[in-house]
């Protein structure tokens, strides 16, 4: 695989002669930092919320000592479920940050173009994002595909004073390099303006 430096990003070539431009959506550091983050919170998370459910259970008993305690027992089994898939969560993306940690990519292929977020999928998701979710994130599902004939370029916009290019393919829109500083997001729009004028 050939790599050639341009400022922030770089252009790979794979072995079936495809080219990708590729950029550090996040770096390794800022990975390992939001990774330590989630273990912080995946270990002090389950004892805060537990305290908050028995507080909440022991008031709703000294109300009604002689009733029935399902509500008590629902609002445990409840909050052990949540605590447990949260954790479970929290873990697997902290691993996926810090061991499988992958740069964003663009890749044209023939009659489509092929977005990667790598690791930055495990921290977006919801509109804009052309259906990529955090659950796909986590299986390792993060490209995104869009066909050659719909796609209309590229732009820096912004919502709610966060920035990032929007990949515009008719209705649909997909937004990258979230991470990247504005004036890198503004070379990385020029950058595919120019992949987009090479037939």
């Amino acid at each position: 695989m050939q790599s050639q430096p341009l400022g922030p990003f770089r252009n790979e070539v794979d072995a079936e002669g495809n080219i990708s431009l590729v950029w550090e959506g996040i770096g390794r550091l800022e990975s390992r930092l939001i990774a330590l983050l989630l273990l912080l919170a995946a270990t002090l998370w389950p004892w805060l919320s537990h305290s908050v459910t028995l507080d909440f259970w022991r008031l709703l008993h000294e109300k009604n000592r002689g009733g029935p305690d399902w509500m008590g027992l629902f609002l445990t089994g409840a909050e052990s479920a949540f605590i447990v898939a949260f954790a479970i969560v929290a873990l697997l993306v902290a691993y996926r940050l810090v061991f499988d940690h992958k740069p964003e990519r663009l890749t044209r292929k023939p009659g489509k173009w092929v977005y990667d977020a790598g690791s930055t999928g495990l921290m977006q998701g919801g509109r804009g994002t052309g259906g990529l979710s955090l659950w796909r994130a986590l299986v390792g599902r993060t490209e995104v595909e869009i066909p050659m004939e719909e796609f209309n370029g590229a732009s820096v916009d912004s919502y709610r004073r966060i920035t990032f290019v929007t990949l515009n393919a008719g209705k649909r829109s997909v937004r990258v390099g979230r991470w990247l500083r504005h004036k890198e997001q503004q070379q990385l729009a020029q950058a595919i303006a120019k992949w987009q004028q090479v037939k």
